[in-house]
């Protein structure tokens, strides 16, 4: 029995915003989550902060000053200052 059976099984999930949040590591990706939990109307996923913040670190540890201006963006949860 797979997870995704078990839930609809003992749950009425219809209206229920379903939040998973994630470091995104082998076996936790977004995809794994929506095979999962994709059937349900309202579903969400995350990756938790701290790995947010690493990877704007990793991704940006080239230009400091970027990399302060995008974290400073995440965590306003201004997507004006984050978009190409």
């Amino acid at each position: 029995q797979t997870l995704s059976d078990y839930l609809s099984e003992h749950y009425d999930l219809r209206e229920t915003l379903i939040i998973a949040n994630s470091d995104g590591g082998s076996g936790y990706e977004s995809n794994r989550f929506e095979a999962i939990l994709g059937r349900y109307r309202r579903y969400e996923y995350y990756l938790d902060s701290y790995h947010v913040m690493r990877q704007i670190t990793g991704k940006l540890g080239f230009n400091k000053s970027l990399q302060a201006e995008v974290r400073q963006a995440v965590k306003a949860y201004d997507v004006e200052r984050v978009s190409l």
